[in-house]
């Protein structure tokens, strides 16, 4: 698996970056380890039912901590001595030294006591078999973090930013700078008609973890190259996707091709369409056309259906208060202050 992905990566002139290789050593380390221990069990308890008891047990005890209990009834720490670790939902993620680190310890003590069971001959030594995978225990289980959201920290060699002039992306996205190079310097020339317009476009980094406070700096346009739903984009389609919300990120989330009905249900969908028919306006006004924005398919008709008076509304207005307007959304958007449809109404308060 690893050896067919590292070939594509390369392939593809992707981001390659020798971080991956103690995820390998442990994940290598497992396989030896369930091995040891499989005959090592084999080898004390004799009997053709072992083999498939054995792996209905394993295959269930990997199940039922990471599957069907909540964190709240099983400790991550003890979660964490199963080497299968819960799905990453950034590429910009990595597992923690700590996790190595216990993960290591705690399948050397296994590995131990496999080895030791499938060479012992008397039950002492069986007994005295099973001291390395007690002792792996009570040095990994205080080493691995106690909570789930520190297996993973942001890799940093990932996340440094690569410039072309005024725009920026990150290490991983590299191959990306090329097409975004035009579209975000035509971006910072159209948002210049603003007073105190951005200086720079940078590629965004969800924080991790999740409940990080999110800075948003007015002198940067930021782009997500994910939630923004980019890839296979225009020219035209970059320029807009980063005049959206007159050069902000989104507060809430719209960015999702297929919701689930339980996302669906996780936030006002009303106020998402709100926002999205304004960040959509806001582009409008900066080159000329109305136009849906990219990752937004599923709101799209309920959107336009706001977005469509709001521009002819701004458009009648004369040409310094459609600035002003333009001006109180995006300071609304930085600090996700206020309904945008309403500041593009009203103007400021």
């Amino acid at each position: 698996m690893f050896l067919y992905g590292g070939v594509r990566v390369l392939a593809d002139d992707g981001y390659a970056d020798l971080g991956w290789l103690p995820i390998l050593a442990v994940g290598a380390l497992a396989l030896v380890a369930g091995a040891l221990l499989g005959m090592g069990v084999g080898r004390t308890v004799p009997s053709a039912l072992t083999p498939p008891v054995l792996a209905m047990v394993s295959l269930t005890a990997v199940t039922a901590v990471h599957v069907t209990v909540t964190p709240d009834m099983v400790p991550n720490r003890i979660v964490l001595l199963s080497p299968a670790l819960s799905q990453v939902y950034s590429a910009f993620l990595t597992v923690t030294w700590r996790v190595h680190a216990g993960q290591t310890v705690w399948l050397l003590g296994l590995a131990a006591t496999g080895f030791l069971l499938l060479v012992a001959r008397r039950p002492r030594a069986r007994l005295l078999a099973l001291l390395p995978v007690a002792l792996g225990a009570a040095v990994a289980v205080p080493l691995l973090p106690a909570d789930s959201a520190r297996n993973y920290a942001l890799d940093k060699a990932a996340t440094a930013l690569v410039c072309d002039g005024r725009v920026c992306v990150t290490k991983l996205h590299e191959p990306r700078l090329a097409a975004l190079k035009g579209p975000g310097e035509e971006a910072l020339r159209l948002l210049g008609r603003l007073p105190d317009p951005p200086s720079a476009v940078r590629e965004s980094v969800d924080p991790w973890p999740r409940d990080t406070e999110v800075s948003r700096p007015s002198g940067v346009v930021p782009v997500d190259f994910e939630a923004q739903a980019l890839d296979g984009a225009t020219k035209d389609e970059y320029t807009r996707a980063l005049l959206a919300g007159a050069g902000t990120a989104p507060c809430l989330v719209a960015d999702m091709s297929d919701p689930t009905e339980e996302q669906r249900r996780a936030y006002d969908e009303t106020k998402v369409v709100r926002e999205l028919a304004a960040r959509t306006v806001a582009a409008a006004w900066f080159t000329g056309e109305l136009k849906p924005l990219r990752g937004t398919a599923w709101l799209r008709a309920d959107a336009d259906k706001l977005a469509g008076p709001a521009w002819n509304a701004l458009r009648a207005l004369p040409p310094d208060v459609q600035r002003e307007r333009i001006t109180a959304l995006r300071t609304a958007a930085l600090s996700c202050d206020g309904d945008l449809l309403n500041v593009l109404k009203d103007g400021p308060r």
